[in-house]
């Protein structure tokens, strides 16, 4: 900063401003002591600009373009130039440090010219729980960037947050979000949220006021990989060496898994997870919703992920049950198994995107690549499911169901539609029952391929990889199995009408806190059955 501009500032700083909280020019901090900013001249007004003459609010604007950074509220170290910068000039972007006093948010409480400020920006280290009542400002502006880790706080929905960097709910705090908030993920610095091992987050929207995680960019221009993802780390039992993994997505590591299978990460409920799975490395991306460890204390229902570059959702090991999950254009698989996972589900829909160009599975289900036997075996009970495939034949395979690698289940009640072939079984020691299960108007195989070629490492669909094992046989044999059933065309719909006609008699669901009265085929009892309505989205960008 040259002379004469700092000369201007303590100028301006020697005028007896009432307010205690100051805008500061990073550029001042020199030196620190104690954590605090040691140079004078800290003591910009934020809401006395007022008192300016018209040449002297230039002056400052003509600053805050230049050095591109303000700071509002104590200073504690000096921060990266790159960590708060001012867009669009004067009182566009605030950065409050993470060391705030309490008493300094309490002043900001009623004070309606917050409503100057596009941005608030909340830096890395920490949001002091006292930030809530902040939060919740009535005229508080328009943005709000959540950065770092997040102490105990509630989100509201009178504000847009926007996720930059990893943003981690630590453990011992929770994050509550209130129905109808919406979050939006940065692209250029991959925002996700990640709720660590012993964090909770509480986001319990209602079917009037979802919860929504999206892209920051506007409609019409958004499309998969904008930003993360959501992700739950659990301390629930997975079949890792030593009982904990990191989970993939990540540069970072980010550690999972415990021997508590009743631990609990909060509760998704009525909740939108939009536009995710941003690739960090080559063929390296987060899915929409990563439940890594996640125990059965934790609560998830009504969950609809959509226009994710990966998996829709993915369970790495665990115990949580969900219900009522809902997967739209996915990049990859629609649900994805593996490391021990051995929840309940019922009531899923997919419908793949039918343009995409993948080796997109409805289910693909794993135990472990390396060692099929490792215990616990993923073995997952699944009711009454809907998936809805490209329906049309694709370069590369795509099949309602794959289960491979030593991967156990039980699962009824399935309504498989419109995918290449409806399973594939590879692998000696992979052991699923399936009853209760349609598969129609598949592209290729109405049930599986014939394997009885050598298998090789070309892996096409003909060759033996399940040592003679016989799908067509093992779908037939199960109760309740076929291959003809009534009309599915909406469930390619632009908005998917995935009900059936009428009811399609099926059996006793199955796993913990099933819903037992769901004695049908398919995620919805028939065209009336709507549970769709009102909370989701299925807008393409």
């Amino acid at each position: 900063m040259e002379q004469n501009e700092e000369s201007f500032l303590r100028a301006l700083a020697e005028r007896p401003f009432d307010r205690t909280l100051r805008l500061v020019f990073s550029d001042w901090l020199l030196e620190s002591r104690d954590n605090h900013a040691v140079a004078r001249g800290e003591a910009i007004s934020l809401f006395e600009k007022g008192t300016l003459s018209a040449l002297e609010r230039r002056k400052l604007t003509k600053l805050q373009e230049t050095h591109g950074r303000a700071w509002l509220g104590p200073l504690g170290a000096r921060v990266e130039r790159e960590q708060c910068r001012f867009e669009g000039g004067l009182l566009k972007t605030v950065c409050f440090p993470s060391n705030m006093p309490a008493a300094d948010y309490a002043a900001l409480v009623g004070e309606p010219r917050l409503a100057l400020v596009d941005t608030l920006r909340i830096l890395p280290g920490r949001v002091a729980a006292e930030v809530g009542q902040f939060l919740s400002h009535p005229v508080l502006g328009r943005v709000i960037e959540l950065e770092g880790d997040l102490d105990t706080i509630t989100l509201t929905k009178n504000t847009k947050y926007t996720l930059k960097g990893v943003v981690s709910v630590a453990a011992g705090k929770t994050v509550t979000i209130e129905p109808g908030t919406l979050i939006v993920g940065d692209k250029a610095s991959l925002g996700t949220l990640v709720v660590q091992r012993g964090g909770k987050l509480i986001a319990e929207g209602t079917a009037a006021e979802p919860i929504v995680f999206t892209s920051a960019l506007p409609e019409g221009e958004r499309e998969a990989g904008d930003w993360g993802g959501v992700v739950l780390l659990g301390k629930a039992p997975i079949n890792e060496a030593g009982g904990e993994a990191e989970v993939e997505g990540f540069t970072n590591p980010q550690l999972y898994g415990g021997d508590d299978p009743a631990d609990n990460s909060g509760s998704l409920k009525y909740v939108r997870i939009e536009f995710g799975g941003i690739e960090i490395a080559p063929d390296n991306e987060i899915n929409g919703l990563t439940l890594a460890g996640v125990g059965s204390g934790t609560k998830v229902d009504f969950v609809q992920v959509s226009n994710s570059l990966d998996d829709c959702f993915e369970f790495f090991g665990g115990t949580v049950n969900a219900s009522h999950l809902v997967c739209y254009r996915n990049g990859d698989d629609g649900f994805d198994f593996d490391s021990g996972y051995v929840g309940s589900l019922q009531f899923l829909f997919l419908q793949q995107d039918p343009s995409g160009s993948d080796d997109s599975n409805g289910l693909e289900c794993d135990n472990d690549s390396d060692e099929p036997t490792v215990t616990p075996v993923t073995n997952p009970k699944i009711s009454n499911i809907t998936l809805c495939g490209q329906n049309g034949d694709q370069p590369k395979q795509q099949y309602g169901f794959l289960f491979r690698r030593g991967f156990h289940a039980t699962v009824t009640n399935a309504l498989v539609v419109g995918f290449e072939a409806g399973v594939d079984i590879r692998d000696a020691e992979t052991e699923v029952t399936l009853t209760n299960s349609l598969f129609l108007d598949m592209s290729v195989q109405p049930i599986a391929y014939v394997e009885d070629k050598p298998k090789t490492d070309d892996g096409n669909p003909d060759e033996d990889d399940d040592g003679d094992f016989d799908e067509i046989a093992w779908f037939e044999e199960g109760a309740g199995n076929d291959v003809t059933g009534p009309d599915m065309a909406g469930c390619f719909a632009s908005t998917p009408a995935p009900g059936p006609a009428a009811m399609i008699p099926g059996g006793a669901p199955v796993g913990s806190g099933a819903d037992a009265s769901a004695t049908f085929i398919g995620a919805f009892e028939d065209a009336s059955d709507t549970w769709l309505d009102g909370w989701t989205s299925f807008a393409s960008n």
